[in-house]
């Protein structure tokens, strides 16, 4: 008869944590194991702790920090308990497991003043998940989207011609998936390929196709926006759909006018100046702040825009003393992500705030921005004399008083032009950014916030001069010209 294994006696478990009140002080007593293997009990008082982010140590502060500090413990022990039991079955990590720790843990180890251990950032971002099953229903997502939009056209913030089309579009994609046998599905449950799928099944042209993508990705961005926490979904199917018919859509779109686009103007060292000398002239009219981030950090736009209208934008997205100004989730895209600032463009910035100078021009929701249109204007058309033109040309054609075919045709060859340099200051900056890095394209987009499709379409090769690529960040700075410009 086979004797019984000698079994290694169990570890005793430890004891939860308690809270109580020592002399005037509240303190959490735990427990842990010592080299030995013997449980051994430790208080942590919270009066230090709580002096050093300022606030006064009294007896409900206390308490309350020691049973936030208790919970903490209690919630790591029983997700600790949940992974032992897991390791019951899996004894050692994979490859691809072993690497991605390790991964982990080196970014882990970059976070200076990290409050939180690697497991209790991955338990907060696993509770932070809106997973697929957990998400409502396609239709109700769809009246939750447009009762909202409803209650801004209502109130003038959006058109009713708009509202009507979103509406038209959202409930015939709900329609085709009734059609498809799947009345119930929920929004977290569709995919990229069903909605390529329904995309290229609309009998519909190009033009009106791109609308629609247009519209229904809007409706999923919103879906899916990370800033706001009762969002319904985390990935935006959306995504797979652009990439999709970017690189396989055979149709008109893809053979004609966006195959046949000339790459993005990009304006040289010398015309850049110019822009900067004319931004500088309005800045009270917030032309330079705008000009300096599309320059020197190559920021949309729309994230310029989403970020002045922050109260206290300067503080929590400008970082001085880190270097860095920080996208967090506004925007076109809705991008996450840092940009550190080079010299000139920290001085700009410094100079802007010490004076207190509008960051952004005003934004009108009607989109008639006359000043920087003018700005755009003088800043793109080819000289002076024409932009003053076509200002005049504009301001007589908001007096509702018809041009004349000559007016007509001026005004169309400037929009022309104009329209040639959409975006030209991010994309300037891109392109200067890409040469003066030693053109490492994953370091341009991962500054620049966009996907490799893009960077080759935007940034291959624009500059007549790419030696001028490192000249233009050091040239742009303020002590080179503002001297000059002032006297």
């Amino acid at each position: 008869m086979q004797a019984n294994p000698i079994r290694k006696p169990a570890r005793k478990s430890l004891p939860n944590p308690s809270v109580f009140k020592v002399g005037v002080t509240w303190v959490c007593e735990y427990y842990y194991f010592d080299e030995e293997g013997r449980r051994k009990p430790r208080r942590k008082s919270f009066l230090r702790d709580l002096k050093r982010v300022d606030i006064e140590p009294t007896l409900q502060a206390q308490r309350k920090a020691a049973n936030e500090f208790r919970d903490a413990m209690l919630k790591e022990k029983k997700e600790q308990e949940r992974l032992n039991r897991r390791d019951r079955d899996q004894k050692y990590l994979t490859l691809s497991q072993l690497k991605e720790a390790k991964a982990a843990f080196i970014v882990y180890d970059d976070i200076q003043y990290r409050k939180k251990s690697l497991l209790e950032a991955v338990i907060l971002y696993r509770e932070s998940l809106k997973l697929a099953v957990d998400s409502p229903l396609l239709r109700i997502a769809v009246e939750v989207f447009l009762g909202r939009k409803l209650e801004a056209a209502e109130s003038d913030n959006l058109s009713m011609g708009t509202y009507r089309t979103l509406s038209q579009r959202l409930n015939h994609l709900v329609g085709h998936f009734m059609q498809k046998g799947l009345p119930s599905i929920k929004i977290g449950d569709v995919s990229s390929k069903q909605l390529i799928g329904y995309f290229e099944s609309l009998k519909v042209s190009d033009r009106t196709r791109v609308n629609y993508m247009n519209d229904i990705g809007n409706f999923f961005n919103d879906a899916s926006d990370p800033k706001d926490k009762d969002r319904f979904i985390n990935e935006n199917p959306m995504d797979g759909v652009h990439v999709h018919f970017r690189k396989h859509n055979k149709g008109k779109a893809a053979k004609g006018k966006r195959a046949k686009q000339k790459a993005p103007t990009v304006l040289q060292l010398d015309r850049s100046k110019h822009v900067l000398d004319l931004a500088f002239e309005m800045r009270e009219q917030g032309m330079l702040g705008f000009t300096v981030a599309g320059f020197l950090l190559g920021m949309r736009p729309s994230e310029v825009f989403d970020m002045v209208a922050v109260p206290n934008f300067w503080e929590k997205y400008i970082k001085f003393e880190e270097g860095i100004v920080r996208i967090d989730g506004f925007g076109k895209k809705r991008d996450q992500r840092i940009i550190v600032m080079g010299d000139a463009c920290k001085a700009w910035l410094q100079y802007i705030k010490e004076r207190n100078l509008p960051f952004c021009f005003p934004i009108k929701k009607n989109g008639q921005n006359l000043q920087y249109a003018n700005f755009r204007a003088k800043a793109f058309l080819p000289d002076l004399k024409s932009a003053e033109r076509l200002i005049k040309l504009r301001r007589l054609h908001k007096t509702k008083k018809k041009p004349s075919v000559t007016d007509k045709e001026f005004m169309d060859t400037c929009n022309s032009v104009l329209q040639v340099h959409a975006d030209v200051l991010r994309h300037t900056h891109g392109t200067n950014f890409y040469y003066a890095n030693g053109c490492d394209k994953n370091l341009t987009i991962e500054r620049m916030g966009h996907s490799a499709d893009v960077f080759v379409d935007n940034y291959r090769g624009l500059l007549d001069r790419p030696e001028d690529a490192e000249r233009f960040f050091n040239e742009l700075h303020p002590d080179e010209f503002i001297e000059k410009l002032v006297a």
